[in-house]
Protein backbone atom coordinates (compact mmCIF):
# COMPACT_ATOMS: atom_id res chain seq x y z
CA UNK A 1 0.00 0.00 0.00
CA UNK A 2 1.34 3.00 -0.93
CA UNK A 3 2.23 5.12 2.17
CA UNK A 4 1.10 8.75 2.21
CA UNK A 5 2.38 11.98 4.14
CA UNK A 6 -0.49 13.82 6.05
CA UNK A 7 -0.31 17.12 7.04
CA UNK A 8 -3.01 18.93 8.85
CA UNK A 9 -2.28 22.70 9.15
CA UNK A 10 -5.27 23.41 11.28
CA UNK A 11 -2.81 24.21 14.30
CA UNK A 12 -0.62 26.48 13.26
CA UNK A 13 -1.59 29.93 12.48
CA UNK A 14 -4.07 30.88 9.64
CA UNK A 15 -1.39 32.62 8.16
CA UNK A 16 1.03 29.79 7.63
CA UNK A 17 -2.24 27.67 6.48
CA UNK A 18 -2.98 30.88 3.85
CA UNK A 19 0.34 30.99 2.41
CA UNK A 20 -0.02 27.09 1.33
CA UNK A 21 -3.51 27.83 -0.38
CA UNK A 22 -1.73 30.74 -2.23
CA UNK A 23 1.18 28.67 -3.04
CA UNK A 24 0.41 26.62 -5.87
CA UNK A 25 1.93 23.53 -4.99
CA UNK A 26 1.30 20.68 -6.41
CA UNK A 27 -0.12 18.60 -3.88
CA UNK A 28 -2.14 15.20 -5.21
CA UNK A 29 -4.97 15.86 -2.61
CA UNK A 30 -6.80 18.88 -0.70
CA UNK A 31 -9.45 18.50 1.52
CA UNK A 32 -10.86 21.87 3.37
CA UNK A 33 -12.61 22.24 6.05
CA UNK A 34 -14.93 25.50 6.68
CA UNK A 35 -12.28 27.35 7.97
CA UNK A 36 -9.00 28.21 6.34
CA UNK A 37 -7.08 26.93 9.36
CA UNK A 38 -8.72 23.52 8.90
CA UNK A 39 -6.78 22.92 5.77
CA UNK A 40 -5.46 19.33 5.52
CA UNK A 41 -2.50 18.13 2.68
CA UNK A 42 -2.35 14.48 1.73
CA UNK A 43 1.03 14.10 -0.26
CA UNK A 44 2.64 10.89 -1.61
CA UNK A 45 5.48 9.49 -0.77
CA UNK A 46 8.21 10.15 -2.88
CA UNK A 47 6.64 12.73 -5.05
CA UNK A 48 7.33 16.65 -5.29
CA UNK A 49 4.33 17.02 -3.48
CA UNK A 50 6.18 15.57 -0.70
CA UNK A 51 9.46 17.32 -0.68
CA UNK A 52 7.49 20.53 -1.07
CA UNK A 53 5.78 20.18 2.22
CA UNK A 54 8.78 18.65 4.06
CA UNK A 55 10.98 21.48 3.01
CA UNK A 56 8.58 24.16 3.98
CA UNK A 57 8.30 22.41 7.13
CA UNK A 58 11.90 22.38 8.05
CA UNK A 59 12.37 26.04 7.17
CA UNK A 60 9.63 27.10 9.44
CA UNK A 61 11.00 24.76 12.28
CA UNK A 62 14.23 26.85 12.23
CA UNK A 63 12.55 30.01 11.51
CA UNK A 64 10.91 29.19 15.08
CA UNK A 65 7.51 28.99 13.33
CA UNK A 66 5.58 25.63 14.68
CA UNK A 67 1.92 24.58 15.75
CA UNK A 68 0.47 26.91 18.33
CA UNK A 69 0.23 25.62 22.07
CA UNK A 70 -3.03 26.58 22.99
CA UNK A 71 -6.29 28.28 21.62
CA UNK A 72 -9.12 30.30 23.38
CA UNK A 73 -12.40 29.02 23.06
CA UNK A 74 -13.31 31.95 20.88
CA UNK A 75 -10.78 31.67 18.17
CA UNK A 76 -12.22 31.12 14.86
CA UNK A 77 -9.95 28.69 14.02
CA UNK A 78 -10.31 26.58 17.71
CA UNK A 79 -13.02 24.61 16.53
CA UNK A 80 -11.28 22.95 13.77
CA UNK A 81 -8.25 21.92 15.78
CA UNK A 82 -7.69 18.31 16.09
CA UNK A 83 -4.83 18.95 18.56
CA UNK A 84 -7.37 20.22 21.01
CA UNK A 85 -9.43 16.93 21.60
CA UNK A 86 -13.45 16.90 21.45
CA UNK A 87 -14.84 18.45 24.75
CA UNK A 88 -12.34 21.72 23.61
CA UNK A 89 -14.05 21.37 19.92
CA UNK A 90 -17.86 21.59 21.18
CA UNK A 91 -16.94 24.55 23.88
CA UNK A 92 -15.26 26.46 20.57
CA UNK A 93 -18.59 25.48 18.43
CA UNK A 94 -21.00 25.95 21.43
CA UNK A 95 -19.42 29.56 21.77
CA UNK A 96 -19.13 30.22 18.09
CA UNK A 97 -23.01 29.93 18.01
CA UNK A 98 -23.71 32.29 20.91
CA UNK A 99 -24.24 30.04 23.52
CA UNK A 100 -23.69 31.30 26.83
CA UNK A 101 -20.34 29.62 27.52
CA UNK A 102 -17.74 30.52 29.85
CA UNK A 103 -14.04 32.13 28.86
CA UNK A 104 -11.47 29.37 28.67
CA UNK A 105 -8.52 28.06 26.76
CA UNK A 106 -7.14 24.81 26.21
CA UNK A 107 -3.49 23.23 25.33
CA UNK A 108 -2.49 21.31 22.46
CA UNK A 109 -1.38 17.84 22.17
CA UNK A 110 1.90 19.93 20.72
CA UNK A 111 2.18 21.45 23.87
CA UNK A 112 2.35 17.83 25.59
CA UNK A 113 4.43 16.46 23.17
CA UNK A 114 6.93 19.47 23.29
CA UNK A 115 7.11 18.56 26.81
CA UNK A 116 7.69 14.71 26.72
CA UNK A 117 10.50 15.49 24.75
CA UNK A 118 11.89 18.35 26.67
CA UNK A 119 11.59 16.09 29.50
CA UNK A 120 13.08 13.09 27.61
CA UNK A 121 9.86 10.93 28.67
CA UNK A 122 9.43 10.24 25.15
CA UNK A 123 10.74 6.31 25.02
CA UNK A 124 9.64 5.81 28.25
CA UNK A 125 6.40 6.44 27.42
CA UNK A 126 6.27 4.46 24.36
CA UNK A 127 7.66 1.38 26.46
CA UNK A 128 5.01 1.96 29.49
CA UNK A 129 2.42 1.99 26.63
CA UNK A 130 3.40 -1.42 24.69
CA UNK A 131 4.16 -3.08 28.10
CA UNK A 132 0.92 -1.95 29.81
CA UNK A 133 -1.20 -3.26 27.14
CA UNK A 134 -0.27 -6.94 28.17
CA UNK A 135 -0.72 -5.98 31.80
CA UNK A 136 -3.90 -7.48 34.16
CA UNK A 137 -5.31 -4.50 35.47
CA UNK A 138 -4.02 -4.73 38.78
CA UNK A 139 -0.25 -4.62 37.34
CA UNK A 140 -0.38 -1.43 35.32
CA UNK A 141 0.00 0.96 38.08
CA UNK A 142 3.36 -0.59 39.35
CA UNK A 143 4.00 -0.35 35.72
CA UNK A 144 3.40 3.33 35.10
CA UNK A 145 3.78 4.92 38.49
CA UNK A 146 7.58 6.14 37.74
CA UNK A 147 6.09 7.52 34.60
CA UNK A 148 3.44 9.54 35.92
CA UNK A 149 5.56 10.93 38.99
CA UNK A 150 8.23 12.43 35.96
CA UNK A 151 5.43 14.17 34.49
CA UNK A 152 4.43 15.53 37.51
CA UNK A 153 7.90 17.12 38.50
CA UNK A 154 9.86 17.61 35.25
CA UNK A 155 11.05 21.35 34.21
CA UNK A 156 8.31 22.04 32.08
CA UNK A 157 10.00 24.26 28.58
CA UNK A 158 9.45 28.02 29.68
CA UNK A 159 7.50 29.00 26.27
CA UNK A 160 4.84 26.56 27.61
CA UNK A 161 4.75 27.73 31.46
CA UNK A 162 4.81 31.43 30.39
CA UNK A 163 1.95 30.90 27.27
CA UNK A 164 -0.34 29.22 30.37
CA UNK A 165 0.40 31.55 32.76
CA UNK A 166 -0.57 34.32 30.31
CA UNK A 167 -3.45 32.67 29.42
CA UNK A 168 -4.75 32.44 33.19
CA UNK A 169 -3.81 35.96 33.39
CA UNK A 170 -6.47 36.73 30.32
CA UNK A 171 -9.04 34.98 31.60
CA UNK A 172 -8.97 36.57 34.87
CA UNK A 173 -8.76 40.03 33.91
CA UNK A 174 -11.69 39.13 31.29
CA UNK A 175 -13.85 38.12 34.20
CA UNK A 176 -12.69 40.80 36.84
CA UNK A 177 -11.25 38.23 39.29
CA UNK A 178 -7.73 38.06 40.56
CA UNK A 179 -7.65 33.89 40.79
CA UNK A 180 -10.92 32.88 39.02
CA UNK A 181 -11.81 29.47 39.50
CA UNK A 182 -11.53 27.20 36.60
CA UNK A 183 -11.84 23.45 35.79
CA UNK A 184 -8.80 21.90 34.14
CA UNK A 185 -10.23 18.97 31.95
CA UNK A 186 -8.67 16.47 29.98
CA UNK A 187 -9.86 16.79 26.08
CA UNK A 188 -8.84 13.58 24.24
CA UNK A 189 -7.65 13.48 19.89
CA UNK A 190 -9.27 10.17 20.23
CA UNK A 191 -11.57 10.18 23.23
CA UNK A 192 -14.80 8.99 21.11
CA UNK A 193 -14.36 6.76 18.04
CA UNK A 194 -17.03 4.95 16.16
CA UNK A 195 -15.83 1.64 17.70
CA UNK A 196 -14.58 2.75 20.96
CA UNK A 197 -15.33 5.17 23.40
CA UNK A 198 -13.16 6.37 26.61
CA UNK A 199 -15.50 8.54 28.68
CA UNK A 200 -15.10 9.02 32.26
CA UNK A 201 -11.22 7.65 32.31
CA UNK A 202 -9.37 10.96 31.98
CA UNK A 203 -9.15 13.24 34.64
CA UNK A 204 -11.10 15.63 35.58
CA UNK A 205 -10.14 19.03 38.51
CA UNK A 206 -12.85 21.09 39.21
CA UNK A 207 -12.75 25.06 41.19
CA UNK A 208 -8.18 25.24 40.39
CA UNK A 209 -7.53 28.71 41.07
CA UNK A 210 -4.25 30.43 40.09
CA UNK A 211 -1.49 29.87 37.47
CA UNK A 212 0.50 27.81 39.68
CA UNK A 213 -2.43 25.54 40.62
CA UNK A 214 -3.36 25.27 36.74
CA UNK A 215 -0.15 24.10 36.01
CA UNK A 216 -0.21 21.58 38.12
CA UNK A 217 -3.70 20.32 36.93
CA UNK A 218 -2.49 20.17 33.69
CA UNK A 219 0.45 17.80 34.10
CA UNK A 220 -2.09 15.72 36.04
CA UNK A 221 -4.30 15.43 33.26
CA UNK A 222 -1.65 14.50 31.11
CA UNK A 223 -0.01 12.50 33.15
CA UNK A 224 -4.00 11.04 33.25
CA UNK A 225 -3.09 9.33 30.21
CA UNK A 226 -0.53 6.76 32.24
CA UNK A 227 -3.23 6.30 35.23
CA UNK A 228 -5.00 2.74 36.21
Amino acid sequence: EERKLKFDFSAYSRDLAAFFVAADSPITKITESADIAGIKLIVASGTVAEKIVLDWDAQNKAAGLKPVELQYFDDPAAAANPALGGKFSSLARSTAEGLPVPPGFGITTFAYRDFMAAAGLEEEARRVRATAAELPPELIARETKSLISAIRTAPLPPAIESAVREAYGRLCARTGSAAVPVAVRSSGESEDLAGASFAGQYETFLWVTGADQVLDFMRRCWAGMYGD
